[in-house]
């Protein structure tokens, strides 16, 4: 079962790109809205996300995020965050914790984090499946 992203940002080109760096480490990329007002529909439909994207984090690459204070808290409630954020908007990362971001990376960090995260769960189940052959 792949890791799932699910990635709100209007810029097509940044989601592409996130995408086909994502799919090399296993990730599928889920998108919401180019816009942002279909950011602000997707956003309202929850819990589709909820029964459709199980496990998800969300990828949020937009500077201009105090439109959307409510919305994260709202999101942090039904999905650990990561927001991803530019390194050089620092005020951006801060505001992110303070609503409920789980974690705040940025691009660089992005691919490494999922990657050593996906090796760690497979490891896990490594060992669990090799216990269990064991003990059979």
């Amino acid at each position: 079962m792949s890791r799932k992203i699910l990635c709100l940002d209007p810029d097509l080109t940044r989601i592409e790109n996130i995408q086909r760096h994502l799919s090399r480490v296993g990730v599928e990329c889920v998108r919401a809205g180019y816009s942002q007002d279909e950011q602000r529909y997707a956003l309202s439909q929850l819990k589709e996300f909820e029964m459709a994207i199980v496990n998800a984090e969300v990828v949020w690459t937009r500077p201009d995020i105090h439109l959307f204070v409510y919305e994260i808290r709202k999101l942090s409630k039904v999905f650990p965050i990561v927001a991803y954020a530019d390194a050089s908007k620092i005020m951006c990362c801060s505001l992110f914790k303070r609503v409920g971001a789980s974690s705040v990376i940025t691009e660089d960090f992005l691919v490494t984090y999922l990657k050593s995260t996906l090796d760690r769960r497979n490891k896990k189940l490594q060992v669990y499946f090799k216990e269990r052959r064991q003990a059979a």
